[in-house]
């Protein structure tokens, strides 16, 4: 079963959700249109736009290999009726797009992948479009920095500085320990705030810096993992470590 993560992007007083599988990261439209100042330009309207329509059957040819592309031609013909408006789920129907779709709940609402997303703020403004390229980039690169070697994950800290001598863990010590950590970078004005966090862990804990590194040591040397610390005082301290 595929596990989901869940985000807020906060904007000017608005919350934006958005949620990652796997494989990909998808944004809610519906709350994209709200935050933005100017409400009149809804979704309905956006997927009218025969650029838009182009977009998205291009990304489903790309993406979708069930995506009925024959259908298109309906679709720009309801889409050039003034008359009438253009639903999502007439689209989706239509043509089996996976790239936008709605969801009930909360947070409800229209939703679409990443590029679609940020396709639909540039209809807004090329200054949403921009906030919103960053913002997705920032919050990868949280992810990216939170998995790395260049910091201490939870099985590791258990291994090298041996908590279980100072805690009596409970059953739900993975989550806890993860949503304190999460909780700590979301209000962290820090480049890196899982460092800091860990820093700041190590501090309470009273354990000094030779310790952690002889640690480090030991445990990159029995999992054959390539050590993570970079400066060369702890490159030496490695390798004359490796040649006793």
């Amino acid at each position: 079963m595929t596990q989901e993560k869940h985000e807020l992007i906060p904007y000017e007083g608005n919350s934006i959700s958005l949620f990652s599988d796997d494989r990909d990261t998808y944004i809610n439209l519906t709350e994209m249109a709200k935050a933005w100042k100017d409400k009149r330009k809804a979704i309905k309207s956006w997927l009218k736009n025969t650029r838009t329509l182009d977009f998205l059957k291009v990304w489903e040819q790309k993406h979708n290999p069930n995506f009925n592309g024959a259908q298109m031609g309906t679709v720009l013909e309801k889409a050039g009726d003034m008359d009438t408006s253009l639903s999502i789920q007439y689209y989706i129907e239509q043509t089996h797009a996976i790239g936008i779709f709605t969801r009930s709940g909360g947070h409800g609402g229209t939703y679409a992948h990443m590029d679609i997303a940020i396709k639909f703020a540039g209809w807004l403004s090329a200054e949403f479009e921009l906030f919103l390229i960053e913002e997705v980039q920032r919050l990868k690169k949280l992810d990216r920095d939170k998995n790395s070697y260049d910091l201490l994950t939870h099985d590791q800290v258990l291994a090298l500085v041996q908590l279980k001598e100072v805690f009596k863990y409970v059953v739900n010590q993975d989550a806890a320990h993860n949503a304190h950590k999460d909780v700590f970078s979301s209000n962290s004005s820090a480049a890196n705030p899982f460092a800091e966090f860990n820093k700041m862990r190590n501090e309470m804990l009273d354990i000094s810096k030779q310790k952690i590194e002889e640690r480090i040591l030991n445990y990159c040397k029995e999992n054959k993992i390539a050590s993570a610390k970079k400066n060369n005082e702890f490159a030496k301290k490695r390798t004359n470590f490796n040649t006793r």
